[in-house]
């Protein structure tokens, strides 16, 4: 067990660093989102709502998969 202890310790860094940059990220594009919403652009508050509850209304392993096997069309390859 001891063998596998630095290899658990790097998951646990890296998985908090995931967590962290996850927030950040969510917490940056929900704020960009809440001020385009107030701009009171009709077609655009539509928009932002059809996205977030379509967002909200997928399991996340969905959304997970989606971005995934996306990545590639945008020519980005996610390592792993």
């Amino acid at each position: 067990m001891l063998k596998y202890l630095p290899d658990i310790l790097s998951g646990v860094v890296v998985t908090i660093e995931l967590a962290l940059l996850i927030v950040v990220t969510g917490i940056a594009a929900g704020l960009a989102l809440a001020l385009l919403r107030s701009l009171g652009i009709r077609p655009l508050n539509w928009l932002i709502i059809g996205i977030v509850d379509l967002f909200r209304s997928l399991p996340p392993l969905v959304v997970i998969v989606l971005i995934y096997f996306g990545l590639p069309s945008v020519d980005l390859s996610p390592s792993g």
